[in-house]
């Protein structure tokens, strides 16, 4: 309706005065020069209006020529604009398939369609790294180094490509740097610090750790841990970091324990046996020089109240075998039978033999015939299996990476950007 309206209103601007200067036309004579142009008012406006439309036309000619350079960029820009989005979904459905080639030539594409070049080779060296032409990687890492956009990214791939070279000495150099630009990234954090720790710089691996907690990162928090005591560092220095790890807690238990004082070491107990339910925890107790029953059943007692509300197989293996050293041989028994039968290894038969060898009162049961082997300490880079733990695996090499088995800390391994794009 609106749009009718103003049609009306310009039809009635231009027909009104058409017809009233037809009504009266008038004269208009113009001289000019020596010539004389006689007309009506009607003839002048229609003159003037052809004038101004000239006017009008050679206005636009003269803009679309000064633009037309312009004009022509843009809309070549809009057309490369436009391939380069069919390319990047060709490299989309090239990181699906892991089509590294096709990665590689669409990359260099783009470079061209778009006159873009960070972003097309940090690809380019992408795909070199995942095709394992590290060389070529190195190249263009090292481009891509000098733009501070994207230097931490360059920086952290070259370390990436060292440690799968085995250049240790470089990888430390390019994760140090990384670290710098950015100490919060995990990936270049945790490498950093298994590499300073290859090398037996403890008191650096640890400080490069100081930002990891038990909430940001538990595995870490463990290594840290481990390289705390490598360093040299008592476990009664750092309790809270003594804590974090198996190796730590056995050494502070033991710490107590040798000097009389049980009941902090009963407090490290209760504090960590849920986690990691590591027998040798509960044996420490028992290993005195010289033999005494009463000393040996106080403990008994001791443990029992520490230790009975974390409702699992380990905990009634740790009980009887603590029932046993204060020679409580029917609590022995009736703990022993309470573990399930999927998880009686050669330690709950062992345990079995010796009581049945200690008190001839003890029905022994009918056991069953699969006894499931031992728990082991295994690498979770390589699942070499040991069975006691060191801070490096002899079979891979890695640092830290020895988990237990009935641990409740996820023994796989952190996984930080090791997809397509390390970030």
């Amino acid at each position: 309706m609106i749009k009718i309206l103003k049609f009306f209103i310009y039809i009635c601007i231009i027909v009104i005065p058409v017809v009233w200067l037809s009504n009266y036309p008038g004269e208009v004579n113009i001289l000019w020069k020596n010539y004389l142009i006689e007309t009506n008012a009607l003839g002048l406006v229609a003159v003037i209006s052809i004038l101004f439309a000239v006017i009008i036309l050679f206005y636009r000619i003269y803009f679309y020529i000064k633009n037309f350079p312009r004009q022509f960029v843009l809309k070549k820009k809009e057309k490369n604009l436009a391939l380069a989005q069919n390319t990047l979904s060709k490299i989309s459905l090239a990181l699906s398939k892991g089509d590294l080639k096709s990665i590689e030539k669409n990359a260099r594409k783009i470079k061209k369609q778009l006159n873009e070049h960070v972003f097309s080779t940090f690809l380019i060296a992408q795909s070199a790294i995942h095709a394992k032409e590290y060389s070529k990687a190195e190249k263009y890492l090292n481009i891509l180094k000098n733009n501070k956009d994207v230097e931490f990214l360059a920086y952290k791939n070259l370390a990436y490509v060292s440690i799968k070279q085995a250049k240790d000495e470089l990888a430390v150099k390019f994760l140090k740097k990384a670290h710098f630009l950015d100490d919060k990234d995990l990936w270049v954090t945790e490498q950093l610090s298994l590499m300073l720790a290859k090398l037996n710089k403890w008191s650096e691996a640890v400080k490069v750790l100081k930002f990891i907690n038990s909430t940001n990162s538990p595995l870490l928090f463990e290594k840290k841990a481990y390289f705390m005591v490598e360093s040299g560092v008592k476990p009664t220095q750092n309790p809270d970091l003594s804590l974090a790890s198996i190796p730590t807690v056995l050494k502070i238990i033991e710490f107590y324990v040798d000097n009389s004082n049980e009941k902090k070491a009963l407090d490290v107990i209760s504090k960590t046996w849920e986690k990691f339910q590591y027998l040798d925890m509960i044996l420490i107790f028992f290993k005195q020089e010289s033999y005494d029953v009463r000393v040996a059943l106080r403990r008994f007692k001791k443990i029992y109240n520490t230790i009975k509300n974390v409702d699992t197989d380990e905990t009634r293996l740790a009980i009887a075998f603590s029932a046993f050293e204060a020679k409580l041989w029917g609590k022995t028994k009736n703990y022993l039978q309470l573990i399930s039968k999927n998880n009686i290894d050669k330690r709950v038969m062992s345990l079995w033999d010796r009581l049945s060898n200690s008190s001839t009162k003890i029905d022994i049961p009918n056991l069953p015939k699969k006894v499931y082997e031992d728990p082991l300490w295994s690498c979770s880079m390589c699942n070499y299996k040991i069975e006691d733990w060191v801070i490096k695996c002899d079979r891979c090499g890695s640092i830290g990476s020895f988990y237990w088995p009935k641990s409740k800390i996820s023994p796989s391994e952190i996984n930080l950007n090791k997809g397509f794009f390390l970030s």
